[in-house]
């Protein structure tokens, strides 16, 4: 479904977050990154396959919530 998937954590100590990213195929990156948006918690993005794009409509999202 996914082109990759993107986990960005944070806690409130510091300025930098914790950055983990996958492309499906076993790999995966961790790195530690600046100026995320966000004070603390969590955001998961998935790049969704064009194929797939459907699935970010809300309508669906709403059907799994």
């Amino acid at each position: 479904m996914a082109d990759s998937v993107e986990v960005l954590s944070k806690n409130t100590k510091g300025d930098a977050a914790t950055r983990w990213v996958s492309d499906g195929t076993g790999d995966f990156e961790v790195s530690t990154v600046e100026n995320v948006g966000f004070d603390r918690g969590q955001k998961l993005v998935l790049r969704l396959k064009p194929e797939c794009r459907e699935f970010a409509r809300e309508s669906e999202i709403e059907k799994i919530h």
